[in-house]
């Protein structure tokens, strides 16, 4: 196929990415607490000088910390946008989409011009990549990190003109990751045994020595530092954590089942829409890793990808996490994988076989976005799924709305419970800067967590507000509580439901109420 013809094509894909990734835009942004401490927290790192060397909190309450690089690169844009989350939002699903170009320079090196273009046109409609696209988190750029990796390994295998350089590149792309999310950590034990199978091909000079150690090496410094300063307590919780056989699963789950499960997922998410858990998906998984390994006998590459499509196993021994992004960029290796499989179909006998089952792996992948796209982040990401931006913007329109000018006061139950991060942002971004003043936040700001709202100071006022988030993750008895104790204060005079948050307009009790706004 002529060069010209091969960047037309890929262009295009790029361009179905694009439109894929910025379906239902609107409905399907999620701004949660994560997203809202990330904001308050990026854009104080650039305008308040406050630099950090401990980034958000490992899941679970642990006492072990992520690394802030994330911050550092969010800071920009959310400056650059002037605080919308829509911008920042657009942003990432760009990063995303951009991904079809290292798809493409790893499938048609490591194999085919052909297998590079249907493993970016896989890329482009993957359901799994459109959740990354739309995820504004640390763990999402991890998708980049194996993109990374595997750009050198690339080179380093077709010894290109670069590959003195890849080893930095394989390496940064594991730090970067850890960097992100502890988690990654295990990226270096793939990365390394990658290394060690190439290692003929390694180009040595003092330079990409140097680069190969001082970069990772720079990209990983904030958890030496901080190790110093702490004594080394994560060091040693996490070796204690290891050796315990620490995990985060379902009750009753193994191990085993969980990393199985999460491995159908991969096929389920970005081949064929057959049922999670079902005999069907496992079949699937198991026709395809049997050919690619049988395939790996009498090919190189295909051994590459299959490190790639199972890096998970150098995870699994140091614990468990139910968590959908520890898999995150492994899928990219199974569509390379499956890319290079189906261009072996595509001879005059089993073209149209090639053909047909790309236009079904395109038509499940759609059909999943389709049914998905609208909710959001699907749970197995987010575990208090609904959060979307559209109906929070709703949300606060229609107090304001309500009020007409005058002050009200809020009561809100939501994940974490009374902590005002994600109010206190949206209030400011879009609550303040249209309609000129704050709401009263009833329960008052808990130090600690980003973001301030004005909490009640003398008397109520007139009119009052109970909103319930999105109800899965919230306990009954909190919502109960809520309920039983704004009932002292004030009474329900009308009830609606947007997308899955409850507002209650409330009148209050106290006849000496008033309607001034927070001075």
């Amino acid at each position: 196929m002529e060069k010209g013809k091969l960047k037309k094509l890929l262009w295009l894909i790029f361009l179905l990415a694009l439109v894929v990734r910025f379906l239902w835009f609107r409905e399907s942004t999620y701004f949660g607490f994560d997203e809202a401490r990330d904001a308050f927290t990026s854009t104080q790192i650039y305008q308040g000088l406050d630099f950090r060397l401990i980034g958000p909190p490992a899941t679970g309450n642990l006492g072990l910390f992520h690394g802030p690089i994330f911050w550092y690169l969010l800071g920009p844009l959310y400056l650059l946008g002037q605080g919308d989350v829509f911008f920042v939002n657009a942003v990432f699903r760009l990063i995303n989409a951009s991904g079809v170009f290292a798809l493409f320079y790893i499938g048609g090196r490591l194999f085919t011009p052909a297998v590079g273009l249907i493993s970016a046109f896989f890329y482009a409609i993957s359901f799994e990549q459109y959740q990354y696209a739309m995820y504004v988190g640390n763990p999402t750029l991890g998708v980049w990190c194996w993109l990374m990796i595997f750009v050198g390994v690339t080179m380093l295998y077709r010894k290109s003109r670069y590959s003195k350089w890849a080893p930095t590149l394989m390496l940064s792309g594991a730090a970067f990751g850890a960097q992100l999310n502890l988690m990654f950590a295990y990226f270096f034990f793939p990365v390394l045994l990658l290394l060690f199978g190439l290692r003929r091909n390694i180009v040595r000079s003092r330079g990409s020595i140097a680069a190969a150690v001082l970069i990772p090496m720079a990209l990983l410094s904030t958890y030496l530092l901080v190790e110093i300063k702490r004594g080394f307590v994560s060091v040693r919780q996490a070796i204690e954590m290891v050796s315990t056989g620490w995990g985060i699963m379902s009750p009753g789950q193994s191990k085993t089942a969980m990393y199985l499960e999460k491995f159908r997922a991969m096929f389920h998410d970005n081949l064929l829409l057959l049922p999670g858990e079902g005999i069907a998906i496992s079949l699937l998984a198991l026709i395809i890793v049997v050919c690619l390994v049988k395939l790996a006998f009498k090919e190189k590459p295909v051994r590459l990808i299959l490190v790639w499509i199972f890096a998970w196993v150098f995870l699994a021994p140091f614990g468990g996490h139910l968590a959908y992004y520890t898999h995150a960029g492994l899928s990219a290796g199974l569509l390379v994988g499956v890319a290079y499989l189906i261009n072996k179909l595509r001879t005059k006998k089993t073209a149209l076989l090639a053909y047909s089952l790309m236009a079904v792996i395109a038509f499940s992948n759609l059909k999943l976005i389709a049914t998905e796209a609208k909710d959001s982040l699907i749970f197995q990401i987010k575990p208090q799924p609904f959060m979307k931006l559209t109906d929070e913007l709703t949300v606060i329109n229609s107090l304001y709305q309500t009020a007409d000018g005058k002050g009200f006061t809020v009561r809100l139950t939501g994940i974490p419970y009374r902590i005002q991060t994600v109010w206190a942002y949206l209030f400011s971004q879009y609550g303040e800067m249209k309609w000129g003043y704050y709401p009263f936040w009833e329960t008052g700001n808990i130090l600690g967590f980003p973001g301030f709202l004005p909490a009640p100071h003398s008397g109520t006022t007139c009119l009052r507000f109970l909103i319930r988030e999105p109800l899965k993750g919230l306990p009954i008895e909190i919502i109960d509580e809520d309920i039983k104790t704004e009932n002292i204060f004030s009474t329900p005079v009308e009830r609606k439901e947007i997308g899955w948050f409850i507002v209650e307009k409330r009148l209050a009790k106290d006849p000496g109420c008033h309607n001034n706004r927070p001075s």
